[in-house]
């Protein structure tokens, strides 16, 4: 399992809607999931207007990865 907790702060510490974009990309790049969790996971970012909402992917996607259902 990896350990997402580095990209999830660089996702929370990124400046600008762009950053977090693509700092939420990474993370899900680097995270073990399947090919088509990955796929949903990169739609759902699409949908994210706000960088609050953005965070809030990036905390429910690393945990789902951790096996918490959110």
């Amino acid at each position: 399992m990896k350990n997402l907790e580095s990209q999830l702060k660089t996702v929370w510490e990124a400046n600008g809607m762009l950053a977090k974009q693509c700092a939420m990309i990474e993370l899900i790049d680097q995270s073990h999931a399947k090919k088509d969790t990955k796929v949903k996971a990169y739609l759902s970012l699409k949908k994210c207007n706000t960088m609050a909402a953005i965070d809030k992917f990036a905390v429910n996607y690393m945990m789902s990865g951790e096996g918490m259902k959110v």
